[in-house]
């Protein structure tokens, strides 16, 4: 038998039974549908799927709907259920995501073997020292293909140096433009909460909360001061 098979094997037979509360976060979209298929074959009737998250547009480095699913897990106490988990060890974003969760130490993975879906517990810190073994092995890759290039012509530098300065304007014009569209989009709230007599920057805050908005980052929990920054750049597009 190959090596490939005896390791899906030995997995198989460690397998888990999955009870209590769930919620399933899936980051490939267009595999949404099959892998949820395969999280419903793997659980059995002991365990309840409270929700599914769907990564909307998912980024190695912006992960909203993980973020909500690590959330929800940790308001009802559920045990996170996450298909094709290969994409973890390269996301740092995604190991601090589930470095939140706050009930439990692991997370339940779906693998497969001979067509059979099953549910593997995998320890968050377990990924984090993948992770970290991952990044040193490519920073070695790194400098050794850094270093042949440097022998085989002494004159070349990393990076397109030349225009460095007209990359960075690109970057800056295009995190403005997204800070932009995003105070176009959430100042109309803003106004409506005021209309209704909630005006100090706090009472704005808790009531943008209650409305289940995001932050310019993303994030769940609003505060004054975040508040006021978004009227201000408002009054400077003149919203």
């Amino acid at each position: 038998m190959a090596k490939q098979k005896i390791d899906e094997l030995l997995s198989y037979q460690k397998r888990h039974i999955v009870t209590g509360k769930c919620v399933v976060y899936i980051r490939n979209k267009k595999e949404a549908g099959k892998l949820q298929g395969f999280v419903d074959r793997a659980i059995t009737g002991k365990a309840k799927i409270l929700a599914s998250y769907i990564e909307p547009n998912p980024r190695i480095d912006y992960l909203p709907g993980l973020e909500q699913a690590v959330d929800f897990a940790n308001r009802r106490d559920a045990q996170l259920v996450i298909p094709n988990i290969q994409w973890i060890a390269r996301s740092i974003a995604g190991i601090n995501y589930l470095r939140e969760l706050t009930n439990h130490e692991y997370i339940f993975t779906i693998n497969e073997f001979n067509g059979k879906p099953f549910c593997r517990k995998e320890y968050i810190e377990t990924f984090v020292g993948v992770f970290e073994r991952t990044n040193v092995y490519r920073s070695e890759n790194i400098k050794k293909s850094l270093q042949a290039k440097k022998k085989a012509d002494p004159l070349w530098k990393a990076g397109n140096v030349t225009n460095i300065n007209y990359a960075r304007q690109l970057a800056e014009a295009s995190r403005k433009q997204k800070a932009d569209q995003y105070v176009i989009h959430i100042i109309p709230i803003i106004r409506r909460i005021q209309a209704m007599e909630r005006t100090t920057l706090q009472q704005i805050a808790d009531s943008l909360m209650d409305r289940n908005e995001r932050t310019p980052r993303g994030k769940t929990t609003w505060t004054a001061t975040t508040v006021r920054n978004v009227i201000e750049r408002a009054k400077k597009l003149r919203r």
